[in-house]
């Protein structure tokens, strides 16, 4: 009903480890692959998911850039799919281990939809503004 009703407003968490679900707070790992679940929950009507390689998380090393392709491809595949053509094309939020403004151009050509930079902010490796005003400009 949720999901009905709030539709685009509502996006789920995906972590993984090495490709697969991580859960219990990232104490453990299961055998499902993540792909494999954001496509069962697009099916169930979920139009916006936020991927974290919990590897990467937090510690500025880079985005896992073949895991949120391989992402990217699994749910414009199946929002392509979908009955409803307002969905949006790319419902992705990047997250786990963006540490500078290359990560965030290199994330967007891939057409995720945005970016969630938490330790980079704190360390000051990447300014706010300046990172919004340069990925506007490049048109990322």
């Amino acid at each position: 009903e949720a999901l009905h009703r709030w539709g685009e407003r509502i996006a789920v968490g995906l972590d993984a480890r090495d490709g697969r679900v991580a859960m219990q707070g990232w104490r453990e790992t299961s055998s499902t692959q993540a792909t494999s679940l954001a496509r069962e929950l697009r099916m169930l009507g979920v139009r916006r998911f936020i991927y974290t390689d919990i590897a990467r998380d937090g510690v500025l090393k880079g985005s896992n850039l073949e895991a949120l392709s391989e992402m990217q491809r699994v749910i414009t595949e199946t929002l392509k799919a979908s009955p409803d053509a307002t969905y949006p094309t790319s419902a992705l939020i990047a997250s786990g281990g963006i540490s500078t403004i290359d990560d965030l151009h290199a994330i967007a050509g891939l057409g995720v939809e945005g970016a969630i930079i938490g330790r980079a902010l704190y360390t000051g490796d990447v300014v706010l503004a300046s990172a919004i005003q340069e990925i506007e400009r490049g048109g990322g």
